[in-house]
């Protein structure tokens, strides 16, 4: 897994090439994408997008009524065999809609050659939430064939900061972590990466962990620590284009918090593009529940329990 989050920008790459071969169609306005987990690609995407193209996800059984052939749909399963998106593809087809499909095989490969439809195939052999970089580029890159999306000059600027050693940084922030109940915050135009960073450490490092945005979170959430029964550590996701408002909020809450004697931590976002912000942070999460996890003294690989609920709820 080390190596994987090291080698993280050649997910980049290769992602670029696969969607290559897609083919090119018109007339779509809107984009919709199907898929669990996976780090939460499909919200990083969302995160990407500063445009007026409106980009939705579906996080569930059923497709949504407001799908129409405008409807640029992503299928996105790392196994090919998740359930649910499986379940709303298979009502998107029903509809006529032509979905571009994202794996690394089982179900969705199979559906691909029986409609005809694109496949971009990723390489197989990592756990899906390790896959994030593969996923979320490759609907970027096939969003901006498709114009839906501007085709900028910041794929190679990102891919080589990501080259840029983040791993004393992302494990001096593991080692502040170590028993510890993180809850990250971010502005709501970088919920992604704050829903992210906990989904790493949920799975990588096996402990529980929570996500909220600004300014959402000053109207109800803080309140919550008026009584302190938890051993809570507080992350907070900075960029310095976030709204000025955005900022000062951080800056009180975070006073607010110390004051009652709660631990923060400021995680500020680097990188010359929008892209390279993104990925570089998902990058040092990466290494955060890496090392997280040794701290606990656990494999980080393994996600024993989903294993164990997938095998009941097929029971």
């Amino acid at each position: 897994m080390l190596n994987q989050i090291k080698n993280f920008y050649k997910q980049l790459e290769t992602a670029l090439q696969l969607v290559e071969k897609i083919r090119f169609h018109k007339g779509f306005t809107e984009v919709l994408i199907l898929g669990m987990g996976g780090g939460s690609f499909a919200d990083i995407i969302k995160c990407y997008n500063t445009t007026a193209v409106r980009i939705e996800t579906q996080k569930d059984y059923t497709l949504p009524a407001w799908v129409s052939k405008k409807t640029l749909i992503f299928a996105v399963s790392y196994s090919g065999n998740t359930e649910e998106t499986l379940s709303s593809l298979k009502q998107a087809l029903q509809k006529k809609c032509k979905p571009i499909l994202v794996g690394s095989g089982g179900q969705l490969g199979l559906l691909a050659k029986k409609y005809k439809l694109d496949f971009i195939q990723i390489p197989q052999g990592i756990q899906p939430r390790q896959a994030i970089g593969y996923q979320a580029m490759a609907v970027i890159c096939a969003l901006q064939k498709y114009k839906l999306l501007p085709k900028k000059n910041d794929l190679q600027e990102t891919i080589a900061f990501l080259k840029k050693d983040q791993i004393h940084k992302g494990k001096k922030i593991a080692q502040q972590l170590k028993g510890k109940i993180p809850i990250i915050y971010s502005s709501n135009d970088f919920q992604g990466l704050a829903q992210n960073w906990k989904i790493q450490i949920n799975e990588n490092a096996k402990t529980p962990a929570f996500w909220n945005v600004f300014p959402e979170l000053n109207h109800n959430e803080m309140v919550g620590f008026t009584k302190i029964n938890g051993n809570y550590i507080f992350i907070f996701i900075e960029d310095k284009t976030d709204h000025p408002r955005i900022k000062k909020r951080m800056k009180i809450t975070k006073q607010l918090f110390t004051k009652k004697g709660l631990k923060v931590i400021e995680v500020k976002i680097t990188g010359k593009n929008r892209m390279a912000k993104i990925f570089s942070a998902i990058q040092l999460g990466m290494y955060v529940s890496y090392f997280l996890a040794l701290e606990n003294k656990m494999d980080p690989e393994p996600v024993q329990m989903v294993e164990e609920f997938k095998k009941k709820l097929k029971e």
